[in-house]
């Protein structure tokens, strides 16, 4: 038999693995297919532009290939699915706070700024 081929799933975390693994699993036939689901979100990381997002990606897949022993011809697809977090929240409802450390989403900003003091 013909080794399993790899499809190979970039989504942001687990709550994503959740909802979309099994029904990824089962589109494609485990017979001929092994997919794998890793967790990343490419897109807000620092230092990621449109210009380096490729080569971001390219360095995921190249490092789970050299730690699993696989090579280019291993692999069936390359599946990166990316969430729209924010996409059409208004220019006028972000808020930069460089003390946060992380992205965050409320739908009462405002009121946390009260509570805390902080400007914005």
């Amino acid at each position: 038999m013909a080794r399993k081929k790899i499809v190979f799933i970039i989504v942001e975390g687990p709550s994503d693995e959740e909802a979309l693994g099994a029904i990824l699993s089962r589109i494609f036939s485990s017979n001929t297919v092994y997919v794998h689901i890793t967790h990343c979100d490419i897109t807000t990381e620092k230092g990621v532009t449109v210009s380096t997002i490729l080569s971001k990606a390219g360095n995921i897949i190249r490092q789970y290939a050299v730690a699993n022993h696989y090579k280019k011809t291993d692999f069936k697809e390359i599946i990166h699915i990316i969430d729209m977090d924010g996409a059409y929240i208004p220019n006028e409802n972000v808020i930069e706070d460089l003390e946060a450390g992380r992205i965050m989403y409320s739908t009462t900003w405002k009121a946390y700024f009260r509570k805390t003091n902080r400007k914005y």
